[in-house]
């Protein structure tokens, strides 16, 4: 079955198929060598590190989603058949690298007084990748917004490879040779780096994107500021959970535990991106194709079901085994946790593609409200739980949000499909 839908992505006439595909690809590939970035990182630096680290790079991905002010969504909806799309994308890219500027000075106090374990010990030269890491992160998912937005997500599928090779060959070459304590970050900044130099260099000029004559016209951002903030609203609540976890284990527990949380975390992620992607492609066709909404959710249902049921069992029984590639500490401290999230990929499929819809169509209050419960449930079942449960209190939370939208979806939200598709 996956291989006649992969056959059927390759047709021209299956555009939802094919960028779903390619869509799906690019995270799991990412996700396949990112388990061997963090596999080596697991077994050549201290589970504090790892831990660290991570809480570092999640929580700085965090504040690139505050300062994308919704950017991605509008160039995903509005650059296709835009009168002047090279405007456009030079304004929907500039606009966030300036709020992130914005957003600099309390990022950093807010972060040195979420984890205090770590502000003693952290040199000037942490701050400038971290800097680096969040300009780069920002230009990164513009980028993918533009290949999502022509539909034509293979170029986001190679860029994200060479990331990935990267990323592991940086972190190879600081074990080699004995490099400092944030070599995990090093990797990462300087993978982004070089992948950004062949998007602009490479993947923008054969494309014929962001010419030179391109200009800055702030009133386009204007002109779509409803959308944007809507977006950005809903967008902000649905990754605050999933990007502060870890450094909210880090301040709870430590970072030691921030570590044994974080690698399931990570591992659960690459199944989740499958339904993910499949309702990125799903928004970006009926953006172009409102009136094929109501066929491409069924398809969209399909494809999720031959490939996230089967994941998500197979996960499930090889949890244990999986962690204990790192070391046996990661498997004993994350096996459950691990378990946990593979099953709430069930429930958070429904509730990717109702967003999807949701989005297409702009109902963008449902859809706000619809991820302030999942953040809130996520936020206070942790925060409560987490002290006596341990990191499982995580898992535990984000699967009772997912299976409760789920439910109130399929019961309640149906005639969505049905009145509007």
């Amino acid at each position: 079955m996956i291989s006649e839908l992969v056959t059927r992505a390759r047709s021209d006439h299956n555009t939802l198929y094919r960028n779903a595909v390619y869509l799906i690809l690019s995270p799991l590939t990412m996700g396949g060598l990112g388990f061997g970035f963090w596999l080596l990182a697991g077994r050549y630096f201290s589970a504090e590190q790892v831990g660290l680290s991570a809480a570092i790079v999640q929580f700085t991905t965090f504040i690139i989603t505050l300062a994308l002010v919704g950017q991605t969504s509008v160039l995903i909806r509005f650059l296709p058949g835009h009168k002047s799309p090279d405007n456009l994308l030079w304004t929907s890219m500039v606009v966030p690298l300036a709020a992130l500027v914005v957003l600099a000075v309390p990022a950093v106090l807010l972060f040195t007084l979420w984890v205090p374990e770590g502000t003693d010990g952290f040199p000037v030269n942490l701050w400038f990748l971290i800097a680096a890491l969040a300009v780069g992160s920002v230009l990164w998912d513009m980028t993918e917004a533009v290949y999502i937005a022509h539909r034509i997500a293979r170029y986001a599928l190679v860029k994200n490879l060479l990331f990935s090779v990267l990323r592991v060959g940086f972190l190879a070459f600081a074990v080699v040779v004995g490099g400092d304590r944030y070599g995990i970050l090093w990797a990462w900044s300087l993978a982004i780096g070089l992948g950004l130099a062949f998007a602009f260099g490479y993947q923008f000029r054969r494309l014929g994107l962001l010419r030179r004559t391109a200009t800055l016209k702030i009133g386009l951002v204007w002109q779509h500021r409803r959308f944007a903030l809507a977006n950005y609203a809903v967008h902000t609540f649905q990754h605050a959970g999933i990007l502060l976890m870890p450094a909210l284990v880090v301040a709870m527990l430590g970072a030691e535990q921030g570590a044994y949380f974080y690698i399931p975390w990570m591992i659960g992620a690459f199944l989740l991106a499958v339904p993910d992607s499949m309702a990125m492609s799903l928004f970006a066709e009926g953006a172009n194709f409102q009136e094929k909404l109501r066929e491409n959710v069924r398809k969209a249902i399909r494809f999720c079901a031959v490939t996230v049921i089967p994941g998500s069992a197979i996960l499930v029984l090889s949890a244990r085994y999986v962690l204990g590639l790192f070391d046996q500490q990661y498997a004993d401290e994350g096996w459950t946790t691990l378990v946990i999230l593979a099953v709430s990929s069930l429930p958070f499929a429904v509730v990717v593609i109702h967003k999807a819809v949701l989005r297409v169509q702009q109902r963008n209050v449902e859809l706000a409200l619809m991820w302030i419960f999942l953040t809130a449930v996520l936020f206070t079942g942790s925060v409560m739980h987490m002290p006596t449960v341990g990191i499982e209190a995580v898992a535990l939370s984000w699967l009772a949000a997912n299976c409760f939208l789920a439910a109130w979806i399929l019961m309640f939200r149906r005639g969505v499909y049905h009145g509007h598709c």
